[in-house]
């Protein structure tokens, strides 16, 4: 599915959603490993939003041998710090892994090309039903605008599984303001089949204990 992007000039504020965790990229360091995982509360080095992931973590893919991620203070137009690489023109992976009984949903994220100059930016997310070749949730591919802060997402994306965040030039564009919530699963209800032979064992067990009554 194929989402319009909406270009918001020199604007940076994420669309952040009540209860998603948004990560805030403020630490002008090499990005940790463990970024985002299962925040379950306040943490040191980036900020949140209004809700909490305890039950979501974050990998991110290293792009050799381009590899850690790097976080930006300035560069990435208007946005105060950015998510990017040291070198021009090498994909990023986010992949958001929910433990069992939970799924991800994406809210959000800013984006901008480095020192106002013009890049081609390849945009795809898929969960457990798709691929890097097959995106199904959301895929953009164009050339950014220089000076400009892009939110790709017009709305949430509900995932199955994990779900891939993958950008084809992390670095040449900077990610930024990264927001995502948790939710439960519903239980799988028990097909058809199940619930007639569960009501006709109850009914031969009632059967069987009220002739042994009788018969007593």
């Amino acid at each position: 599915m194929k989402l319009k992007v909406i270009a918001a000039g020199l604007l940076a504020a994420a669309s952040v959603q009540a209860g998603a965790t948004v990560l805030e990229f403020t630490t002008p360091f090499v990005l940790p490993l463990d970024y985002g995982d299962n925040v379950a509360g306040p943490a040191a080095g980036y900020g949140e939003g209004p809700g909490w992931t305890p039950h979501v973590s974050l990998d991110f893919l290293p792009a050799f041998p381009y590899a850690p991620y790097t976080v930006w203070s300035s560069g990435y137009a208007s946005l105060s710090y950015a998510l990017g690489h040291n070198n021009f023109n090498v994909p990023g992976e986010i992949v958001f892994n929910p433990a069992a009984g939970y799924a991800v949903r994406l809210h959000g994220f800013d984006m901008a090309t480095w020192g106002g100059g013009s890049y081609p930016t390849d945009i795809r997310i898929w969960d457990a039903e798709g691929s890097r070749d097959a995106p199904n949730l959301f895929s953009f591919n164009a050339v950014l605008a220089p000076s400009t802060v892009y939110h790709p997402l017009a709305s949430m994306l509900a995932g199955k599984g994990p779900v891939h965040l993958y950008i084809n030039n992390l670095g040449s564009t900077g990610l930024d303001n990264l927001s995502f919530s948790e939710a439960p699963t519903a239980p799988v209800p028990l097909p058809a089949a199940a619930w007639l032979l569960g009501s006709g064992l109850m009914t031969l067990w009632l059967r069987t204990r009220s002739g042994s009554r009788i018969a007593a």
